[in-house]
């Protein structure tokens, strides 16, 4: 099969969904058929190339960050795409297509459907799903209409952890099947740990700095540990709107000495980095489900996040980390007091946690789930 894969994010843009995309057609092309990614251009990244046979379209899209897109530039894509995709389909033999993200890549694989047969899945990530992210309710009203039709359409509605599909299936009345996001566990290796009589702890956060990622609220109580205990460092590794007033939070607190910073990273210094931390920490508040908490996991880390689906999907608590309540920050605090203090409990959780993704989600599990799907379907 020839599988048309639309995200308006693909490496080096974008994040978790990003890469969900890239590793799915990794996994397609080892599964014998061929992907062919439809995305959005990025400075020099644009045009038609191949990439480990990966066939690739970056199209314009207005794209101006490489961390994240404004609504603007997501309709900018969808325009975009709709003006190119039938010269798109007709030059690879389009045989099936999956939209990651309702809004602006559904309406893409819903036309193809309806002008050619082709029959898609829908990919929920997360911010495409009413409820996620309540600056987003209006527009997510206006667009019932759309994501009605969509839906209807589809040949599977497929979310990446279960609480996002119960939150859809309360706003939407189509049922939404389960399909994890998955870990390459042979890329990110296990962290070796070591036992130092005064060692410094390391606590690493990935991601965009907005208000979904809740980093304020870390940053505030990592800020609190320095009455307690001395040896602790943060690392924040990322970029994003907040990023002015976050540093401001940092130098306001006092703790400057204590936190680093880094921009985005390739996968291959991102894995390099969590193989130098002790702890990871995601205090999202929401999410689909989060790469950089599997990834974490597979290079052997234990992990501290919000008590949300997506995390609470990964993290066993108790087990391989420790899930704290949005409604709580003393028990976030807690947790980097309790992991930062023993050497024993970040080893034993960061291995169990190692141990769990290997056995629960791989890319190439997760791949043949889908196509699976649509080698049942009928245009």
């Amino acid at each position: 099969m020839n599988i048309l894969l639309i995200n308006y994010e693909y490496p080096p843009i974008g994040a978790g969904a990003s890469n969900a995309t890239f590793n799915m057609a990794k996994s397609i092309v080892e599964l014998g058929h061929t992907p062919i990614v439809v995305t959005s251009a990025y400075k020099e990244w644009k045009g038609r190339s191949t990439e480990d046979g990966i066939i690739v379209y970056r199209i314009p899209a207005g794209r101006k960050y490489q961390d994240h897109s404004g609504i603007l530039q997501m309709m900018y894509f969808l325009i975009s795409c709709l003006i190119r995709i039938r010269k798109i389909t007709k030059q690879e033999k389009i045989d099936k297509s999956i939209a990651f993200f309702t809004i602006p890549c559904g309406p893409i694989s819903w036309y193809l459907k309806r002008k050619y047969g082709i029959p898609y899945i829908v990919s929920l990530r997360g911010g495409d799903v009413p409820g996620t992210e309540p600056k987003l309710d209006k527009i997510h009203k206006m667009l019932y209409p759309l994501r009605k039709i969509i839906f209807r359409n589809s040949c599977r509605i497929i979310a990446n952890s279960k609480g996002l599909a119960s939150l859809s299936e309360k706003i939407d009345p189509f049922p939404v099947h389960v399909i994890p996001n998955g870990v390459d566990c042979n890329f990110f290796e296990t962290k070796k740990y070591s036992l130092n009589k005064n060692p410094e702890i390391l606590l690493l956060f990935v991601g965009r700095f907005q208000a979904q990622k809740n980093l304020t609220t870390l940053i505030r109580e990592f800020a609190k540990t320095s009455d307690v205990m001395r040896n602790l460092r943060i690392l924040l590794v990322g970029n994003g709107p907040l990023k002015e007033s976050i540093f401001q939070l940092i130098d306001d607190l006092k703790i400057q000495g204590q936190v680093d910073w880094v921009d985005w990273q390739d996968k291959k210094s991102l894995a390099h980095i969590y193989k130098s931390a002790d702890v990871f920490i995601n205090p999202s508040l929401y999410e689909g489900m989060p790469n950089t908490v599997m990834e974490a996991m597979a290079s052997g880390l234990p992990v501290i996040a919000s008590d949300i689906f997506g995390n609470n999907d990964l993290v066993v608590d108790g087990v391989t980390g420790r899930l704290f309540s949005l409604d709580s920050n003393q028990e976030l605090l807690k947790s980097i007091l309790e992991l930062a203090g023993s050497f024993e409990k970040r080893e034993k959780m960061g291995n169990a946690g190692r141990k769990r993704v290997q056995e629960n989600f791989s890319w190439l599990k997760v791949t043949e789930d889908y196509v699976n799907i649509l080698k049942e379907a009928q245009g």
